[in-house]
């Protein structure tokens, strides 16, 4: 029984990655990120979802990472205000995972950035 109970829960988070969630690099992240909201910030989800929304943009334009992170974690401050348990526990951890772990996605973002920079160059040669 238990084990079927998991499958469905684990079915239903995969099913609410699909349909938007966004706070994570991969979809494991993402995965991970939607569960941990699910439990302590679930009234706050689609706040913190628009903050994360933000945060891949600030990244995919190449801001300082510095500047992108800061901005993170106060949306993030906002987004959970009037949630004491993700305020003060969930919030924290999202912005410390970020700043220890965030600089590899942060180049990945800036070699999409370069090659879809190249390739708009290159589609605008081939039309000269």
């Amino acid at each position: 029984m238990f084990t079927k109970s998991l499958c469905v829960v684990i079915i239903l988070q995969l099913a609410s990655i699909g349909f938007g969630m966004k706070c994570g690099s991969n979809k494991f992240e993402e995965f991970f990120t939607n569960s941990i909201l699910d439990l302590s910030c679930k009234p706050n989800k689609h706040l913190i979802n628009d903050c994360c929304i933000k945060h891949d943009h600030c990244y995919d334009i190449q801001r300082p990472r510095k500047v992108c992170d800061t901005n993170l974690c106060n949306c993030l401050k906002k987004a959970a205000h009037g949630n004491a348990i993700c305020l003060s526990v969930e919030v924290p951890q999202f912005c410390n995972v970020v700043n220890v772990f965030g600089q590899p996605a942060y180049d990945n973002a800036g070699k999409d950035k370069k090659k879809m920079a190249k390739k708009a160059a290159a589609k605008k040669h081939r039309k000269h």
